[in-house]
């Protein structure tokens, strides 16, 4: 899923296989590099904040 929001211009240090290896999957998803990881910073944060809400924090 692709959501349309405003973006934070940000710089990250990112592993060089692991900016390969992103490059690569958004290719073959055909989206770009940010998708990709918005997409899953998304999915790694909902997974926190459920498991947050399982042990009642």
């Amino acid at each position: 899923m692709v959501y349309m929001v405003k973006r934070e211009p940000t710089s990250i240090n990112v592993d060089p296989q692991l900016w390969k290896d992103a490059k690569i999957e958004a290719i073959k998803r055909g989206i770009t590099v940010t998708d990709l990881f918005e997409e899953s910073l998304r999915k790694e944060l909902g997974k926190i904040k459920r498991l947050s809400e399982v042990k009642g924090k």
